[in-house]
């Protein structure tokens, strides 16, 4: 790879260790994962886990709100949410969810 592209995907993994903080920070009751697109390095998913149904609409128009916050941040990456709910979260991400219930935020 060329030095220019090792400099753009180190900025890109470094503005979404910032989105990562900033979500957590927004969200401590959930677990976090923002991760990249499968092929596209400026798309960014932003995953929240074990939201319980009965919040997911507020808590998805909370993180459309935070993601226009972060506009400046973001700048030029695709920000998508998805959002997990508890069982969900329990029966693809297991090693997550139990995390989540041992950390006492359920």
């Amino acid at each position: 790879m060329s030095l220019v592209r090792d400099a753009y995907l180190q900025e890109v993994q470094d503005k979404k260790a910032q989105i990562q903080k900033i979500v957590e920070r927004k969200f401590p009751a959930y677990p976090v994962e923002v991760r990249g697109g499968h092929d596209d390095s400026e798309s960014v998913y932003v995953i929240l886990y074990c939201v319980k149904k009965d919040v997911i609409h507020e808590v998805a128009d909370q993180l459309e709100d935070l993601f226009e916050d972060m506009a400046t941040i973001a700048e030029y990456l695709m920000l998508m949410s998805m959002i997990k709910t508890p069982e969900v979260t329990q029966e693809y991400y297991p090693e997550i969810y139990e995390k989540w219930e041992n950390n006492g935020t359920r």
